[in-house]
């Protein structure tokens, strides 16, 4: 008999929970990051003696020498703040309070339309953007509605002027200026003219820096064909250039301390034979470019070019911070993955061999280097591979120190002034991320949150269990990392059901509390569940070898190995009952669900892919009409070779192997996702369906590539592991 099950976001009966289990009510509202995982900010200056923050839609800040925290902005009735950037000059704030909502029906969207054609700011926007002096804590309105920046999020499409009296932002193909005046007033000017055919082929703008002397800006224009270029705005006559254009990807512009020189750099752009799974050995070096910078014509040359193979190919993936920096000593630093590791190297201004700079027996992730380029920061898991700590490099020829050595995860390293450092903090999940300072005689300030939100659900984080990593080996070698959340409560008589979550990308990476999947885990723990947060090859952190295995996603789903791996790790474990194990994954991670589902049917009782790849064909021609860097086998490609592609390609997806599949499954949907990935799930649905396997739907009409309902994921498992 057929069963197909469609569910709708509200009316659902669930599953009891068992007594003292925590809801997910409670976990959502206890972690603000729990929609859309991420780490949270906190904005210093590398000239000031501050740590500032949002916290419950307030501007909170801790300064030097107690760092005591301190409510500077209260909501007093306002909208909530929703961004802050901190000014070079050491001691003002710009912040961004309330939001954009746009407008809701045919009505009020022909309302705005014609206030705008009159010049009245939206309805549906209620931004400003003020300036909060952390001394003082005078406040001042710059700018209200339309005029506010929308600087997109990890573009670094934002930068401020040396002094502090000036930052650009882009929108769009567009650059802008916001200015003060010798009256104090600020002003705001564009910086390119918009009828300038030069950019119209541009798409966005990225990578926005200020010259040392204030008296020019660069910038990143991305394009139509996927190229990116260099372009220089002179700020006193608004004269701009490109610096060598080409076929090429230009990013990460870093200017000398005397302004003279731009270092940038450069990797294969709108390459005609690229798809999403060219092998990375199969493309030109990347290179460190240098222009000179001269009023007649700038001369732009190739510094430095790295080697075929390993580090061939630029890896950024998940790389925190300016890939390229100048010290003081006139030497370039980036990140590069030669010996196979990613590590920190440094070449010469005037060009020679690349030095290396940090250990090479794990991966740099984060980056920060001081005002007077003197001395680095970074993040690394060299002797943690499952974890993250700090290291310091001080750059006289003296060797990186660790600087944190505590239980857990420390992160995203920052300068403040007089040596002062601040960082993140993670017990393995057990409580919510800290701010850390770290002061100039080694003494660390935690910033202890002083919301009512932490006031309120301290009691939930103290429910929750630490992660803990298992290292496994594939029947081919590779060794793999992974998270394992165990209930506190003994198991039961016949072991504990068991999860298995897999992240999106895959270019992802799992540690212990941090993860799309961490507040799950504890959401599911509660219930009973032991849960295994898996790192698959493709994940990133472990290496060049892991990340860019052989045979993997539409290359044949190789990392069905590491999925055994985990099944033969849980037939092992004496309290976990191997008849009820379930996975559920999103995104890429749906392909991982279908792998475990088909090639290892016998070992999984249930599955849920969440918004998941279905069809490898489909994604990846979804992927080119999207604009998204992923694409589909080139139309120049030889025809006999984009068919064997794809054969491949469908032969490795879900959708191939349905004649294994046995097991109950989820499929959860946004009808605005373009991806691609609901018309090849409804598919493969229909297809599950005819074979006689339980189907469940769940679909949210105005739901994107984010569709995730953790409790309608639990109670599904809850009906097909539990009965």
């Amino acid at each position: 008999m057929l069963r197909l099950v469609a569910l709708c976001a509200a009316g659902l009966a669930f599953a009891p929970a068992p007594a003292g289990a925590l809801t997910w009510n409670e976990i959502d509202q206890a972690d603000p990051y729990s929609e859309s995982w991420s780490l949270p900010e906190t904005a210093v200056s590398d000239a000031g003696q501050y740590a500032a923050w949002i916290e419950d839609g307030e501007l909170v800040v801790a300064t030097a020498p107690r760092f005591e925290v301190r409510r500077l902005l209260p909501a007093g009735g306002q909208p909530a703040l929703s961004a802050i950037y901190p000014s070079p000059d050491g001691r003002t704030l710009f912040v961004v309070r309330g939001k954009y909502t746009g407008c809701r029906g045919a009505a009020a969207c022909r309302e705005e339309a014609i206030a705008a054609a009159k010049g009245e700011p939206p309805k549906s926007d209620s931004r400003q953007l003020l300036t909060v002096d952390v001394v003082s804590g005078k406040i001042e309105l710059i700018a209200s509605s339309t005029a506010v920046p929308k600087p997109l999020p990890f573009e670094k499409s934002l930068a401020f002027a040396p002094d502090g009296r000036a930052f650009a932002y882009a929108e769009g193909k567009m650059l802008y200026e916001f200015r003060a005046g010798t009256d104090g007033k600020w002003q705001r000017r564009a910086l390119l003219e918009s009828d300038d055919a030069r950019h119209e082929a541009s798409v966005r703008l990225s990578d926005i820096s200020y010259s040392p002397d204030g008296s020019r800006v660069a910038f990143v224009s991305h394009r139509r064909a996927k190229q990116s270029y260099i372009a220089i705005v002179e700020l006193d006559s608004l004269r701009s250039r490109y610096l060598k254009p080409g076929i090429f990807a230009d990013t990460s512009p870093t200017w000398s301390r005397d302004s003279k020189r731009l270092a940038f750099l450069r990797e294969p752009g709108n390459w005609t034979m690229k798809y999403r799974f060219t092998p990375a050995t199969n493309v030109v070096p990347w290179s460190i470019m240098m222009a000179e910078l001269r009023d007649d014509a700038d001369r732009v040359a190739t510094l430095w070019t790295a080697q075929r193979g390993p580090g061939g190919a630029l890896a950024l993936d998940r790389f925190k911070g300016q890939p390229l920096l100048w010290t003081r000593d006139d030497r370039l630093i980036f990140p590069w993955e030669r010996t196979g590791w990613r590590a920190l190297y440094a070449v010469p201004s005037s060009g020679g061999p690349a030095t290396l700079l940090s250990s090479d027996r794990g991966e740099v992730s984060a980056v920060a280097l001081n005002a007077d380029g003197t001395r680095l920061l970074y993040e690394s898991n060299v002797d943690d591979l499952a974890g993250v700590q700090l290291w310091d490099l001080p750059l006289d020829g003296r060797k990186a120190r660790r600087l944190t050595r505590n239980v857990g995860i420390e992160q995203i390293p920052q300068f403040l002034s007089s040596g002062y450092v601040s960082y993140l903090a993670d017990t393995a999940g057990r409580r919510p991320i800290r701010r850390v300072v770290i002061d100039s005689t080694g003494r660390e300030h935690v910033l202890t949150p002083t919301s009512a939100t932490a006031a309120k659900y301290s009691g939930v984080w103290q429910q929750f269990v630490q992660g803990r990593s298992v290292e496994l080996k594939a029947d081919d070698g590779f060794v793999s990392h992974h998270i394992v959340y165990q209930p506190r409560t003994p198991a039961p008589a016949g072991g504990y059901p068991v999860l298995v979550t897999s992240h999106g990308g895959p270019r992802e990476r799992v540690m212990a509390g941090q993860s799309d999947y961490a507040n799950f885990a504890q959401y599911a723990v509660s219930r009973g569940y032991l849960v295994v947060d898996i790192n698959y090859r493709g994940s990133v952190g472990f290496g060049y070898a892991f990340r860019l295995a052989a045979e993997a996603g539409a290359t044949g789903g190789s990392e069905v190995k590491d999925i055994a791996a985990v099944v033969r790790y849980l037939h092992g474990r004496a309290d976990v009952d191997s008849k009820r194990i379930g996975i559920v994954g999103h995104s890429y991670g749906g392909h991982i669900v279908g792998l475990a589902l088909t090639r290892l049917a016998e070992e999984f009782a249930a599955g849920a892919s969440l918004f998941g790849v279905a069809d490898w064909i489909v994604e990846m021609q979804k992927d080119e009409t999207d604009y998204s860097d992923g694409s589909a086998p080139p139309v120049f490609m030889p025809l006999s070779e984009r068919t064997r592609v794809d054969d491949l390609a469908f032969a490795s997806s879900p959708a191939a192997n349905i004649d294994r599949w046995r097991a109950p499954v989820l499929f959860t949907m946004g009808e605005l996702d373009y991806a691609g990935h609901m018309e090849s799930m409804i598919d493969l649905g229909y297809r599950l369906l005819d074979r006689g396997v339980p189907v469940d739907f769940y679909v949210k009409p105005e739901g994107k590539h984010d569709v995730f309902a953790e409790t309608v994921v639990l109670d599904f498992f809850d009906r097909t592991l539990r009965r």
